[in-house]
């Protein structure tokens, strides 16, 4: 008989995850184009180029602000979200391409200023109308999730596929996804899984996470286990918690590995540190039950806490029953050093965000 552990954490893999469009990655100063193309000007006289209306010392003064730092001149300006989006819808309005990606980055995200979804979806649009590959995929996304515009998969599908034929990760991502629920598309599982892999091999987590299913479940492809954990364990290293779950749930049941609680410990924990609900709900039975580890009620009561806080649903209801059966066990002194080690935890997770 499996234990509790095995038998709570293997939702994950057997029930079957469902495959997001995916997490967008916005982009970084560097990804950007043109950024020096005004050279290593002085902080003093960006400000001054900005002020007089020169769109790319805009856009690169507002990079500065969220960033804290000029990458080009390195010199440091202090972080201000509020003065980034200014100088970012400053050169937006004047038709920089990368600005208006920008500031819908902003306003999607609420960084110095209210988030618009409406907005944002208005700017991305500009960009992708120019060619922004990141824009495109971003508007893609938005018309999948109805997110600022109403949902439509067929627009969502013409904008991912504008992204994924430039090579945009994020786009041929977005694309598999489609194609994976048959979205806007005929429901296609090679095609997802094609796709997917364009994007694996670019580096691009969550499709290094579905295609590594694809290959552990055997949807349009043949199964074989050890091919979809090699790349389950690729997303899983790049710190995605829900890859980190499985990577740990493959070690706990012993397939395809060879059954390892420390090492199914070990990946918990770094998806409990996530604030990962069904991580945390292992890492309590595992002290609970002294697996790889010696038992710990006072550890299992403060992860079954943690995951009560943060779980839905069955798994919620699992949670909470753990806690109480744990906490009925537990002394006055273990309940307040549990508590204390919860809330220093939740403290230090506050300030990481």
């Amino acid at each position: 008989m499996r234990s509790p552990a095995i038998l709570i954490s293997i939702i994950l893999i057997t029930a079957g995850i469902t495959f997001p469009q995916g997490t967008l990655n916005p982009g970084t100063a560097t990804d950007l184009q043109r950024l020096d193309m005004i050279g290593s000007t002085r902080i003093d006289q960006l400000m001054k180029s900005a002020a007089a209306g020169n769109a790319e010392s805009q856009l690169r003064l507002g990079l500065a602000y969220q960033n804290g730092v000029d990458a080009v001149s390195g010199e440091q300006v202090g972080r201000n979200l509020a003065e980034a989006a200014k100088w970012f819808r400053a050169a937006a309005d004047q038709g920089n391409v990368n600005a208006q990606f920008k500031i819908g980055n902003v306003l999607l995200d609420g960084d110095g200023v209210r988030r618009n979804y409406a907005e944002a979806a208005m700017w991305f649009r500009k960009a992708a109308e120019n060619k922004h590959a990141g824009a495109q995929a971003f508007l893609g996304k938005m018309y999948a999730s109805g997110e600022g515009v109403p949902e439509d998969f067929k627009e969502a599908e013409q904008w991912f596929r504008k992204a994924a034929i430039q090579g945009d990760p994020d786009g041929q991502a977005g694309l598999a996804g489609l194609y994976y629920r048959g979205q806007g598309v005929p429901q296609d599982l090679k095609e997802a899984l094609a796709w997917y892999r364009k994007a694996a091999d670019k580096g691009h987590a969550l499709a290094q996470f579905n295609y590594g299913m694809s290959y552990y479940k055997g949807e349009g492809v043949t199964q074989n286990r050890t091919e979809g954990a090699k790349w389950i364990r690729k997303a899983a290293d790049q710190g995605m918690d829900i890859a980190q779950v499985s990577l740990a749930e493959m070690y706990a049941t012993g397939q395809p590995f060879k059954q390892d609680f420390k090492e199914a410990l070990k990946w918990y924990r770094k998806a409990a540190e996530q604030n990962h609900p069904t991580a945390q709900l292992n890492m309590a039975l595992i002290y609970s039950k002294g697996q790889a580890v010696p038992v710990n009620p006072t550890q299992a009561h403060m992860w079954a806490a943690l995951a009560a806080q943060s779980a839905k649903g069955p798994e919620g209801i699992e949670a909470v029953k753990l806690r109480d059966s744990i906490e009925a066990r537990l002394t006055a002194v273990q309940i307040a050093e549990s508590n204390r080690m919860r809330g220093e935890w939740t403290r230090s997770i506050s300030k990481s965000q």
